[in-house]
């Protein structure tokens, strides 16, 4: 999905509801800044909606990073799949994104920027609120882990285990 299905949307008066309820899985892969107003319509149309996925680093406008009302209650499945070397400094981006899914159940996050943001995750009391309810973490290219987390004083998976505490771990590659 991308901005552009905002702009079909306002182009076209048209739209089978019981087709839109249908939708069960939303994936994101425009680079394009992604706005609140996408996320309004989100919110609007897709209520059956229980899977976001991101596939391309997150880009959203600063209305959506700023507004705190959006949410998508129904999603319980969230994919971020990509990996961006910035994401400290994008961390608000990512915040936003856990805030728009507080009722996630399953994470699938790829290692490298799980191991960018997980000091934020444990610091960060509103989104470990999150975390602490995800039954499921998924980590993919988890393979390439052990050259980074070798050289950690407190291994890599003790860390993620004391942020998901009451969640299953697997891995792929």
């Amino acid at each position: 999905m991308s901005n552009d299905f905002l702009n079909y949307r306002t182009n076209t008066m048209n739209i089978n509801s019981e087709l839109m309820d249908a939708v069960e899985c939303i994936h994101f892969y425009d680079k394009a800044l992604l706005s609140l107003d996408l996320f309004k319509l989100i919110q609007q149309m897709f209520g059956n909606m229980d899977e976001l996925r991101f596939s391309i680093p997150l880009n959203i406008d600063s209305n959506m990073l700023y507004d705190k009302n959006i949410k998508l209650d129904t999603t319980e499945s969230l994919l971020l799949l990509f990996f961006h070397e910035d994401y400290d400094i994008k961390y608000p981006v990512i915040k936003r994104i856990f805030q728009l899914t507080p009722y996630i159940k399953e994470l699938e996050i790829s290692f490298y920027l799980l191991f960018q943001i997980k000091y934020h995750l444990h610091d960060d009391r509103h989104l470990y609120v999150i975390c602490q309810q995800i039954r499921n973490l998924i980590i993919c290219n988890y393979r390439d882990s052990r050259e980074y987390s070798q050289d950690l004083d407190n291994p890599f998976d003790a860390e993620i285990q004391a942020i998901f505490i009451n969640t299953k771990l697997s891995f792929y590659e």
